[in-house]
């Protein structure tokens, strides 16, 4: 009698057991696998945001050497997780890497050449680049009103740096962190920030801004040093028409705005390259000099869905090879494509094709 209570008792136990495992306070999540790091040489990170809100992001591998190859998520791959949700943009230097994750709110130190996470900071709001400065993590935001700077190796919390609304990239020159201001929403009418912030990186504080005018902020930044001058790319929507690239002299900050060729389209993704700039808007690439102005082309074909472009080097020649993605319809994966253009003629040859992850943010060359 004693030994049927108690074979009652453990396996009503074991029912309950069961039963509260079954409810979702106790549901686990799948196992991945082992993480499995590999040393990439030489290629180029694919950074792609996935389905915003509740996809996860990938970072995908790209072998660009011909005839090349490829690796699907080798960031899950290397850690065993996905790189959270809205994968924005990475920065490297020497053999680290800093990834920002915005909808994850989280800046990550990982080892370049594997992908493998080394530590996170995971107290932003909605963070958008990372900048190294000696040993500091300068971090932009779309939403928390300030610039965050950690220490590089540790990702300690060292300052934050008031700012008014979105900040975006940023770079280092003249002993001057220079960074984008943006308009808080993408209507004309939403708050404008028509500006460079030049901030002091000795003090942690800003100490200048160069104001554009037209209700246009700014998000990318190149800065040439053989001129002199940074070149960013201005607000450009249905509201808002007009130049697309400006430059800025640093000596005197005189401004230089010069005509966009494609109209109702954002500028995006500035790269010095091909001697000049390029940049995308809409289904086009758009190439600029000083001498010949601007000109584009359409490498994917009309009606093309471009976000991210990454150029090889050309070595001061108008006849460029870059690889372009088409991000398509937002949910599904991505196009990619290696293409050749001569901007003197203006004629594309496309070489290579294949596919990437969800809505290709950026295109990181080593």
């Amino acid at each position: 009698m004693v030994w049927q209570r108690v074979r009652s008792f453990i396996g009503s136990f074991g029912l309950l057991a069961a039963l509260l495992c079954a409810a979702p306070a106790c549901k686990r999540e799948a196992p991945v696998g082992e993480p499995t790091p590999v040393a990439y040489t030489q290629g180029a990170y694919v950074l792609c945001e996935g389905n915003y809100g509740w996809g996860q992001g990938t970072i995908e591998y790209l072998d660009t050497s011909m005839p090349g190859g490829q690796t699907e998520d080798a960031y899950l791959l290397a850690n065993g997780f996905a790189a959270g949700n809205v994968v924005q943009s990475m920065a490297t230097s020497g053999d680290s890497a800093y990834l920002v994750v915005n909808n994850s709110n989280k800046v990550e130190l990982i080892e370049k050449r594997t992908l493998k996470r080394l530590r996170a900071y995971t107290q932003l709001v909605s963070p958008r680049f990372a900048l190294p400065v000696g040993p500091d993590l300068w971090v932009t935001d779309l939403y928390a009103g300030r610039i965050t700077v950690l220490d590089r190796a540790t990702l300690a919390l060292k300052r934050t740096i008031k700012a008014p609304g979105w900040t975006e990239q940023l770079v280092y020159a003249q002993n001057r962190v220079y960074v984008a201001n943006r308009r808080q929403t993408t209507q004309a009418a939403g708050g404008i920030n028509e500006q460079v912030l030049v901030c002091d990186p000795t003090t942690y504080s800003i100490v200048d801004s160069i104001k554009f005018s037209g209700g246009r902020g700014c998000q990318d930044l190149v800065w040439m040093p053989q001129d002199g001058k940074l070149y960013t790319l201005l607000e450009h929507d249905s509201a808002l028409r007009g130049p697309a690239l400006a430059s800025i002299t640093l000596a005197d900050k005189s401004l230089h705005k010069w005509p966009t060729v494609v109209r109702n389209r954002q500028p995006i993704r500035l790269h010095a390259a091909a001697g000049g700039l390029l940049w995308l808007q809409g289904d086009r690439v758009c190439y600029w000099t000083l001498t010949d102005g601007i000109h584009s082309v359409q490498p994917l074909g009309a009606g093309a869905n471009l976000t991210a472009i990454g150029p090889l080097p050309s070595h001061g020649s108008k006849r460029g090879r870059l690889w372009v993605a088409n991000a398509q319809d937002y949910v599904s994966r991505a196009s990619l494509a290696l293409v050749e253009i001569d901007w003197a003629t203006l004629s594309i040859n496309q070489i290579k094709n294949t596919r990437t992850g969800i809505i290709p943010a950026q295109i990181v060359i080593f």
